[in-house]
């Protein structure tokens, strides 16, 4: 899928927010009264002074309260176990946390796809997959920032590959808290 790029100005704020949009490769079906292609899009969205990486569904709701449960993979690299929190109040986005978006930012540039597993509230786990390959930012800095060591976000030791779809992760149980 193409990488979408938008720009949104406030002028009553006097800041302007740059966006770059990547569509899931794959849609899912969450059964009624959902649409029957769900998909997941990741934003990277950056102003001159801070930045955040989203991801949105465009349809159903999140299991995401205080905090998300979700397992990224890189290409062919460790599944990993970073922190989302719920993105503006919304049930339909999480965010990622602030101190791992230079991790995710540096993995993302250098990949070309990304599996993300995430949890639907009463319709279970879905997994995603983007094509990552081709994303331009000449905005907002993810290097800025202080970031967690790279132990910070480990390979969560109960994951497993899912007998479903061969490159993707799935879990055996609840995460572990950090």
């Amino acid at each position: 899928m193409e990488i979408g790029y938008t720009k949104n100005s406030s002028t009553s704020f006097e800041k302007t927010t740059y966006i770059a949009k990547l569509r899931s490769r794959n849609s899912v079906d969450l059964g009624y009264p959902y649409e029957d292609d769900v998909r997941l899009t990741l934003e990277i969205r950056g102003t001159s002074h801070d930045g955040s990486i989203v991801f949105h569904t465009n349809d159903g709701l999140l299991s995401c309260l205080d905090r998300c449960r979700a397992l990224v993979r890189f290409d062919d690299d460790k599944i990993r176990n970073p922190d989302f929190k719920p993105f503006d109040h919304d049930f339909d986005a999480m965010a990622l946390s602030t101190s791992q978006q230079r991790w995710f930012f540096n993995k993302l540039k250098s990949s070309s796809k990304i599996y993300i597993e995430l949890s639907y509230y009463k319709k279970g786990v879905r997994q995603f997959e983007f094509d990552s390959g081709n994303l331009i930012w000449n905005h907002y800095d993810f290097f800025r920032l202080r970031t967690q060591p790279v132990g910070a976000c480990p390979l969560a030791p109960h994951v497993q590959w899912s007998g479903q779809a061969p490159n993707h992760p799935t879990t055996t149980s609840s995460p572990p808290a950090h």
